[in-house]
């Protein structure tokens, strides 16, 4: 298994020499690249939708935990200020469609403001892709070292999530948006009727018991109950100076 090195990487770049009547020459210069701060690997973790909640869920343990930081760690050592541009790229083009975006829906737009929203709302297309490559590149690295269910239960999570505002147990599960939809309002529905202190609907109730029936979401509740706390600690301990 890989781990975060304690002395500094190195990479080689090329850097010009004088010129010469031969048209120039070049040598190349090691240079530096220093280990990403633990609170940057967390939040490139996060925006790829790893987290203490997701893996325990997926199956990981502490030490795979302990694991995936570093590899991330190590990944990003010359990858974070890419993912970070990309990130940047995002913010900027979603809000230059919100500001167009207003302006049309105000009724005050002009043809060139127009004309403007379609290209920004490309651009904006464009800067999610790019985003999503490089977070597919860190999901990978951080995550060499599991096994391909883990992996798996990591990325429909992932997916899932982006979607649907739902426990992380039943995101390793994949479902049409109906099942999703019915299963949010009876999950809704069952949580009030506790809340109130009234009997739930014994509908919702049934389909909540079958969510909870599922393969998936019960191996996932048992792990997230088993592991969130070790791992939720060697998280934190990955983000120890």
């Amino acid at each position: 298994m890989k781990r975060r090195a304690i002395v500094l990487s190195k990479v080689l770049i090329a850097v010009p020499l004088l010129a010469t009547s031969a048209g120039g020459a070049w040598f190349l210069w090691p240079m530096s690249l220093v280990t990403p701060a633990p609170a940057d690997v967390e939040a490139s973790l996060r925006l790829a939708g790893i987290n203490p909640q997701a893996l325990a869920a997926a199956g990981v343990n502490a030490a795979q935990t302990t694991g995936l930081f570093a590899d991330a760690s190590s990944y990003l050592t010359d990858a974070l200020a890419g993912l970070q541009s990309a990130d940047a790229a995002v913010a900027s083009s979603r809000h230059d469609v919100e500001r167009l975006e207003r302006a049309v829906v105000a009724g005050v737009s002009t043809p060139e403001q127009r004309t403007a929203l379609a290209a920004a709302r490309s651009t904006l297309a464009s800067a999610i892709s790019d985003r999503a490559a490089a977070l597919d590149g860190l999901t990978a690295a951080a995550t060499a070292d599991l096994t391909p269910e883990r992996i798996a239960a990591l990325a429909s999570i992932r997916t899932n999530a982006a979607s649907w505002d739902q426990p992380v147990q039943y995101l390793v599960v994949d479902r049409n948006e109906a099942a999703r939809v019915e299963f949010r309002e009876a999950l809704a529905a069952v949580r009030i009727a506790g809340e109130q202190g009234v009997d739930p609907d014994q509908t919702a109730v049934g389909i909540v018991n079958s969510w909870n029936g599922d393969p998936g979401v019960a191996a996932a509740t048992t792990s997230l109950n088993s592991n969130l706390a070790s791992v939720t600690a060697a998280w934190a301990a990955g983000l120890a100076p």
